[in-house]
């Protein structure tokens, strides 16, 4: 699904790129911290390239590429707006952005440079902590909206995705279920701060292929792992775990029988993948 395009482009912001599928880390000062993931997921979809050669077998020119001052324009217009706490500004440039790039690859040179830069200076800009909520707020309404409108587009085997018990920030979360969904699985999605023990109702009436959680830290560590090793032992489905707390309590969950994600995104999502196909479970249901 492509994004729409603005009737007046942004000023300084280039029109073109190849597309490539990465993206960045979240700041650990913005409001956005939960999970430091890299992602790979595309829901917007990249412009269309020329066809190599013309029909008369002449070789057609490629689109031209631009480099970083393309982005450095869009990150440029995207603080200025966030400045002036102006959501038909920020709303522009994205749509801007989203119709010629990868939602992946905007996340990595515009929307995470923007949360880190929002981390550096929360508390020295006089509205710093303002700002760090309305674009927050913006950011996972548009993340938001992005996974609900291309869920549908999946038909694979579900993942149950939820942040652990006493975690509120969800946008790293969203971002890995976009992933997800561009890998054809479908997705049950919970948000934040969801009791673990309850999980295992959702998991058997949704027959989810696996369960992702989520956090950075936890008040208690140890009740946290114990609760997630109840939910490997009664669940049907593997149990991942990624963002911060996969990182610093990777010995106590592969003890609990839970399988560490680590803090990048596309890594997360390939060892997702590789320990289902181990397990012979297909993303795709009755493969």
């Amino acid at each position: 699904m492509a994004c729409s395009i603005p009737t007046a482009p942004i000023p300084g912001i280039g029109s073109t790129a190849r597309p490539m599928w990465r993206a960045c880390v979240v700041s650990r000062n913005c409001s956005a911290r939960a999970w430091a993931w890299r992602k790979s997921a595309a829901c917007c979809k990249p412009a269309r390239r020329l066809p190599r050669r013309s029909p008369n077998g002449r070789n057609r020119p490629r689109p031209p590429a631009r480099g970083r001052p393309a982005w450095e324009g869009y990150l440029r217009e995207t603080l200025r707006a966030l400045e002036d706490f102006s959501t038909e500004r920020l709303d522009a440039i994205y749509n801007e952005a989203c119709a010629v790039y990868p939602i992946d690859m905007l996340t990595r040179h515009v929307l995470i440079p923007v949360l880190e830069r929002i981390g550096e200076r929360w508390d020295t800009r006089p509205s710093g902590i303002a700002e760090e909520h309305f674009f927050s707020a913006w950011l996972r309404n548009k993340l938001g909206a992005r996974l609900h409108h291309t869920s549908g587009l999946s038909k694979g085997r579900p993942l149950l995705l939820a942040c652990l018990p006493h975690e509120v920030h969800e946008i790293g979360l969203l971002l890995f279920a976009l992933g997800a969904l561009h890998r054809g699985f479908r997705v049950v999605y919970l948000g934040g701060n969801v009791p673990i023990r309850q999980l295992i109702h959702v998991a058997g009436k949704s027959h989810v292929a696996g369960v992702v959680l989520s956090g950075r830290d936890a008040p208690d560590a140890a009740a946290l792992l114990e609760d997630i090793a109840w939910l490997t032992g009664a669940a049907r489905a593997p149990v991942f775990v990624g963002s911060h707390f996969s990182v610093r309590q990777r010995v106590g969950l592969i003890r609990a029988n839970a399988v560490p994600l680590g803090d990048n995104i596309v890594a997360g999502l390939n060892l997702l993948e590789a320990r289902l196909a181990r397990s012979g479970v297909s993303r795709m249901p009755g493969a």
